[in-house]
């Protein structure tokens, strides 16, 4: 997947659709219903609140 023409920019895409995956795990989890709030705080903590 990795272009060698700017394997930077491959890099910098690579993590930023990774950042979206996770964010979009941690969506579910925290709308998932039964969870106490503080187990939504504890591990998603320094992101912003969902």
């Amino acid at each position: 997947m990795r272009h060698p023409a700017n394997p930077q920019k491959s890099a910098i895409l690579a993590r930023a659709l990774r950042l979206v995956a996770i964010d979009a795990i941690r969506a579910q989890v925290a709308a998932h219903p039964g969870r106490p709030a503080e187990f939504q705080t504890r591990n998603f903590r320094g992101r912003a609140p969902l």
